[in-house]
């Protein structure tokens, strides 16, 4: 489980009577609703479809669906009928239909169910104000009067969708169902009828192309016809029925980018076309007449879901006044997340124009990078062969020209080429080409694909892991790493060789995987994840089924969300003892909380839960996405000065869930991933988190889709599998000894651990959050130092005069010596800090100005005595982009100065980084005087549209900013702010980005900082 405290969601509630909502209660672009969930004027149960009027007011098909309890279709059985600004009007009541399913009509099977036929679909009024109503299971559209009697009955074999027309009803018959026993049935689909208002066929329009699965129809006011149907596409048929266009790629892999468009269908008085996507939500997408021009928007959880296809589906309509409407009918009763449905809302008028129109040439151009290394790994820097695989689909252009560049991690360019590629409709193109690593480490590849005349049309990307052969660490070969929810092979190859798995999901499945893992060499720990899979009958079954093979059980995930802690810890008294009894081997661990909750572990002590559990679990989630060393500090601390107080401090802490996330809001960001992770992991083993017991969750694409936390993907491995593999292999024979001390200013700003075999002795350095940093040992002999860095590479440092120099990241940096060779770090201690005795100002609006410099690194970590998730304690100043903000540290006398420390925030949820600044100090006459010009070297994100994100970001998790100068006797100092990040998005081009995948107004640019220190000259 992730708290996130950056997104917020907002709970809509709608009037009774059912009115428009008032504009404080509108989902985001939407300026009217209609409607709700339930019985009575106005409310909907089962939202079929809406159509306006001549009259210009709304009609809405309230009708039914089959009820497996009830065995009979159930619902409210009405048209609804709303005036677009006022709300509801009137309603009448449906008529079941008489006439009972034709031969071979898929319903035919189910005619002992009574009423079970009659399930209306489509909505349709003509010029006179009659109402159409198809009922495709019975065969007919029933037509009935402006005051809701039934006239008459047109028998029309699976009559579906319908459209008002010149000369009275358009209907066309096709709806695919799947249905028991008979499988996949379609009827129709060949031809349009015209009928007028007695039922009667005026005329028959033959459809050059017969359409399969037909679920939504629009004419435009030339007569001519669009259809939603199947593949994913809209057709349109000119008024004689010839194919006119075909809009999308025929294919159906839930793309989100306009391709494939589901449900409905729309046409505006400029004929702009309307449909929607697949999505998480889905995607409102309008092309231009010409269909070169494609908008997109998310409909927002708010008011739309289209994940599943019919039941969520999404209609779209135009009013007389040419406005745009969607009824969203899944419903949605207790989702706080989303607003209420089923419900039928008008758009702004400027929803779709501020998003930028994409080139509609791209869609149907679907580009995987492919390659024959098994899950994208080598093993050696042999040049990699790759090959661009265009798959077939419908597509508007017929050449393309590739242009391809691969990047390292800090995006420096390692190789490039391009190729030109003629493309066929509905056949798969390919070109075969090759790149060559220079060293180990984690590889992207920026494939752009443009028209003939290098007009720019899409960019996709590839990742590859390029790592040595490790002794003691295991490759993977052909068939393991399946990149399933549990896969062991990819475990124990990142050496992370640790899995949980849940009995809920079946004792057979949990057998396979165990047994799988046991291939690979993979400690398995069980969770029985909540109170109903963690009953005594379950329990018993699962442990004497495994008893002997799963060390560990789990005793809820995450009990602090769910249940109270006395709850909890009755739980244990029942299950520990059946977990011991039968296999008195297994260790139980819990209560693996949320967040590190200290309230809920102090209960949990106080109340006896300690004694039931052999190994306490924690989740070390805490607000945010980043990894803070100063809140972890505090927490764990905490956390084992409260099992010290009940006698518990030797008992094991494991961590066994935690989460970084890999892709924010359409950015990838795998460089910051790297980076936490790989700290996470250090901060564990130096706080006493048990070495090789600290699990990151999400190995595989899977989990929370709106933070993607995982390190493989279909795109390939992040560079956090990279780098975990490396410190895996670095200290695989190695045990911890303990940290190492930079002095007391260096402690600040750098991490170090070591690990001791029978033989050597490893040393785990970085720094905390600078673009770079030296730090020098003094080390006995004259023998070379191996060094290697975070992705396998190796060098041998020179001892001279006895020292070494390292230059470190904010990535691992190892280094291996013999175990009794001594060592001691030329600690870093810039002495007293002179910024207590300063008065601070800041040239704008800021907040908490007397916290920069009162000795206290202030976070936005939750529950921190020094912090709060909003960032309370923490300075802000507010950055103007027509000027250049100062924060001024103003002193009562003349100090010698000869350095500043400035730790600011890591980029993180709307947490904004320092970048650029420039550091200036007052001279004798007043004159501002520049000591240092900072410029962080930051990559320009890159634009990309893969399934994953549609920007590449290169931010690592810069923070900190250490200046050293020659002295100098000043009054005063002063930082000139240049630059920042945009919260965790790193540049304009990512915002971008951003405020398209996101819907919104990006994020402002703002100076965090916790804390800035002034060091006089020692």
């Amino acid at each position: 489980m992730v708290i996130r405290v950056g997104v917020i969601f907002a709970v809509f509630c709608l009037l009774q009577p059912p009115v428009a909502l008032i504009a404080a209660n509108l989902p985001p672009g939407v300026d009217v609703v209609h409607g709700k969930f339930g019985e009575g004027n106005g409310a909907f149960n089962v939202l079929r479809d809406f159509s306006f009027g001549p009259d210009g007011l709304i009609y809405a098909l309230d009708g039914y669906e089959y009820s497996n309890e009830q065995k009979a279709m159930i619902g409210n059985g009405l048209v609804q009928i709303f005036d677009p600004e006022t709300g509801f009007v009137r309603q009448f009541p449906l008529v079941t239909a008489n006439r009972q399913p034709s031969e071979g009509n898929p319903r035919a099977n189910h005619s002992q169910v009574p009423g079970i036929y009659h399930d209306p679909q489509r909505i349709a009024v003509d010029l006179k104000g009659k109402i159409y109503v198809s009922v495709p299971a019975s065969g007919v559209v029933q037509i009935y009067s402006p005051q809701g009697k039934l006239l008459s009955e047109a028998a029309i074999p699976q009559a579906n969708v319908l459209s008002r027309c010149q000369g009275g009803i358009a209907v066309v018959g096709s709806q695919r169902e799947a249905m028991p026993k008979i499988g996949w049935t379609d009827v129709g689909g060949e031809e349009i009828l015209i009928i007028d208002d007695t039922g009667r066929t005026t005329r028959k329009i033959p459809l050059e192309k017969r359409l399969f699965d037909i679920t939504d129809m629009s004419i435009d006011a030339s007569g001519n016809f669009y259809f939603h149907a199947q593949q994913n596409q809209i057709y349109q048929f000119s008024p004689d029925g010839k194919l006119l266009k075909v809009i999308g790629s025929g294919t159906s892999d839930r793309r989100g980018d306009g391709s494939e468009l589901i449900h409905a269908v729309a046409v505006d008085q400029d004929l702009n076309i309307y449909g929607m996507t697949m999505g998480n939500p889905g995607m409102l997408t309008q092309f231009d007449a010409s269909v070169t021009t494609v908008r997109q928007r998310k409909g927002q959880f708010d008011w739309d879901y289209s994940w599943s296809y019919p039941n969520l589906r999404t209609i779209i309509r135009v009013a007389p006044d040419h406005r745009i409407w969607v009824a969203a009918t899944a419903k949605n009763i207790d989702n706080p997340r989303r607003h209420p449905s089923p419900v039928i809302m008008r758009l702004n008028q400027d929803f779709l124009q501020q998003t930028p129109g994409a080139d509609a040439r791209m869609l149907g151009l679907f580009p995987t990078i492919k390659t024959s290394l098994t899950a994208e790994i080598a093993h050696d820097l042999q040049p990699i062969p790759v090959e661009l695989v265009i798959q077939a689909a419908n597509r508007s252009i017929d050449r393309i020209h590739a242009v391809w560049n691969v990047y390292d991690m800090k995006k420096r360019p390692i190789g490039n080429g391009q190729f030109s590629l003629n493309l066929s409709n509905n056949i798969e193109a390919r070109q075969a080409f090759s790149f060559q690593p220079d060293a180990y480490g984690w590889y992207t590849m920026e494939l752009s694909l443009n028209d003939a005349d290098g007009k720019p049309l899409m960019t996709t990307a590839k990742h590859f892991g390029v790592t040595p052969v490790y002794a003691g660490m295991p490759s993977i070969a052909e068939g393991q790493g399946n990149g399933s929810w549990e896969d062991p092979w990819r475990q124990a190859f990142i050496g992370h060789p640790m899995l949980r798995l849940h009995p809920d999901k079946g004792l057979d499945k949990f057998a396979a995987d165990l047994e799988e893992a046991d291939k690979a060499n993979v400690f398995v720990f069980g969770q029985f994840t909540d109170e109903k899979n963690c009953t005594v009958e379950k329990i018993t079954a699962t442990v004497t089924r495994f008893k002997g093979r799963v060390k560990v059980w789990e005793v809820v995930n995450e009990p602090n969300l769910r249940m109270s802690v006395e709850n909890y810890v009755e739980l244990l008294k029942k299950v520990a003892p059946v977990i011991k009894k039968i296999d008195p081997g297994a260790q139980v661990m819990g209560p693996a909380c949320c967040g590190i909750d200290l309230r809920f572990y102090r209960r949990f002590y106080e109340t006896g839960g300690a004694k039931y559990v052999d190994i306490l679990s924690i989740h070390d989630y805490e607000g945010h996405e980043s990894i803070d060393p100063v809140h972890w500090q505090w927490k764990l601390s905490e956390l084992r000065k409260l099992m010290t107080e009940y006698g518990d401090a030797d008992k094991p802490v494991w961590q066994t869930e935690r989460a970084i996330g890999g892709v924010r809001s359409g950015l990838f960001q795998g460089a910051t991933q790297a980076a936490r992770a790989t700290l996470q992991q250090e901060l564990g083993d130096a706080l006493g988190v048990t070495p090789g017991r600290n699990w990151l969750y999400y190995l595989n694409e899977g989990g929370y889709s709106a933070v993607p936390t995982y390190l493989w993907s279909r795109q390939g491995p992040h560079p956090a599998a990279l780098a975990l593999r490396t410190r895996a292999a670095m200290i695989s024979d190695h045990v911890y000894a303990g940290t190492v001390d930079f002095g007391a200013t260096g402690n600040k700003l750098m991490l170090g651990t070591r690990y001791q075999s029978s033989d050597s002795t490893v040393l785990i350095l970085r720094n905390l959050g600078m673009a770079s940093s030296s730090v020098q040992l003094e080390i006995e002999g004259s023998a070379p130092v191996a060094l290697t860095d975070a992705f396998g590479n190796e060098q041998q440092l020179t001892v001279m005069n006895s020292r070494i120099a390292v230059e470190l990241s904010q990535m691992p940096t190892y280094l291996r010596f013999a175990k009794d060779r001594k060592f001691k770090i030329v600690p870093l201690d810039l002495g007293e800090n002179l910024a207590e005795t300063a008065k601070v100002s800041y040239s704008t609006t800021s907040k908490n100005l007397e916290h920069l410099n009162n000795g206290i690194w202030e976070t936005y970590q939750h529950g921190n005595p020094h912090g709060g998730s909003g960032g309370e304690k923490l300075f802000r100043g507010e950055v103007d982009q027509q000027s250049l903000p100062t924060l001024t540290f103003n002193f009562e006398s003349p100090q010698k100065i000869g350095a500043v420390l400035i730790a600011g925030v890591r980029a993180d949820n709307t947490f904004c980084t320092l970048l650029d600044y420039d550091l200036q100090f007052q001279d004798e006459h007043g004159q501002w005087i520049m000591l240092k010009q900072v410029r962080t070297p930051l990559p320009e994100s890159s634009p990309v549209n893969t399934s994953e994100y549609i920007a590449h970001t290169w931010y690592i998790d810069n923070n900190l900013f250490l200046d050293r100068f020659d002295p100098v006797q000043t009054r005063a100092l002063r930082l000139v702010i240049h630059r920042t990040t945009r919260g965790f998005v790193p540049d304009e081009v990512a915002n971008t980005a951003f405020r398209t995948h996101s819907g919104g107004d990006g994020i402002s640019e703002a100076l965090w900082l916790r804390e800035i220190e002034v060091y006089g000259s020692k």
